[in-house]
């Protein structure tokens, strides 16, 4: 069940890649949303503290597991670009692989 999931995100992540070419930053964004609970970095403000948490979901899902809290931030906006780049820096793992996969198939 885990390598279904695994190669449907490669799937979704090399195709969101290669949708980017000719879109705006806005669709791309838009695009990264509907995959937003696949992807392994997110934040929240932790009421408590009043600190902005970013988080890594180790299990892949945000809204069903117990994510690691790996940096702490004061301003959201630095939270949110922080986690922004790490989730398009992983797409683009992810999409490398399965693009090198499909290559490997088609020889």
């Amino acid at each position: 069940m885990s390598e279904d999931i695994d190669e449907i995100r490669r799937k979704k992540a090399l195709e969101l890649m290669q949708s980017m070419e000719g879109k705006t930053e806005e669709e791309h964004q838009l695009d990264i949303e509907e995959m937003r609970d696949l992807l392994p970095w997110s934040f929240r403000t932790n009421v408590t503290t009043g600190f902005t948490e970013i988080l890594h979901h180790p299990q892949m899902r945000q809204s069903a597991d117990d994510p690691n809290v790996v940096a702490i931030a004061v301003d959201v906006q630095f939270a949110d670009m922080v986690t922004d780049m790490l989730n398009r820096a992983f797409l683009w793992k992810e999409a490398s692989e399965e693009a090198a996969s499909q290559d490997q198939e088609g020889n």
